[in-house]
């Protein structure tokens, strides 16, 4: 089975309607090359997790879904997250933080568990 290319939704992530941005959030990961990081598909997920109306769902397939993304990458993610944002977005890295299970990713767990700091 050919999995579609995820340029059939990277059009619509600027979409006006609040639905079809999230369905892009939802779609992009099951989209890309499962072996490797697409870095459109990363950009376009990091723009969604600017979207106040989508972005719990755009962190939460960065750090969980994109295929291929090392961990190096997403703990540079977690710093550059950490230090911006209202109370709101703290509290939604929070929540990512606890989605994290022990072993590898106990350290991007503590760092996203730090963004409390309200």
């Amino acid at each position: 089975m050919t999995v579609p290319s995820p340029d059939l939704v990277l059009g619509h992530q600027t979409h006006a309607a609040q639905p079809v941005r999230f369905a892009v959030a939802a779609a992009l990961p099951c989209l890309a090359d499962p072996e490797r990081a697409q870095d459109r598909v990363v950009e376009a997920l990091l723009r969604l997790a600017e979207d106040d109306s989508v972005r719990w769902y755009a962190l939460y397939a960065l750090f969980h879904e994109a295929a291929g993304v090392t961990g190096e990458r997403k703990a540079a993610w977690v710093t550059a997250l950490v230090e911006r944002g209202d109370a709101q977005r703290r509290a939604q890295r929070h929540h990512l933080g606890t989605t994290f299970g022990d072993g590898a990713d106990s350290g991007l767990r503590e760092a996203l568990g730090r963004a409390r700091g309200f």
